[in-house]
């Protein structure tokens, strides 16, 4: 038996064989995923949904204290809520 992802993420591989099996398993009209020209910046990604057929460029995720805050700054009015 043999599944197919329905969801895949790439980062830059440094192995040609690599990234050939990658290719593979994604479109090949999409142009997001077209990298002979360039290379993704560092810790960016790319992420592929099968079922959608949508392409996405990922940003790298905010270190941890700025996470921490945003759910700070989003929780403090439950907080107060709760109080009352």
């Amino acid at each position: 038996m043999f599944s197919e992802a329905q969801f895949i993420s790439e980062f830059y591989m440094k192995n040609l064989d690599d990234r050939k099996t990658l290719r593979g398993y994604l479109p090949d009209d999409e142009p997001l995923f077209d990298l002979k020209a360039r290379r993704l910046p560092d810790h960016w990604s790319l992420w592929w949904d099968d079922k959608r057929r949508v392409a996405l460029k990922l940003k790298p995720c905010p270190p941890a204290k700025a996470i921490l805050d945003i759910f700070e700054t989003r929780l403090l009015p439950l907080r107060d809520m709760r109080s009352i």
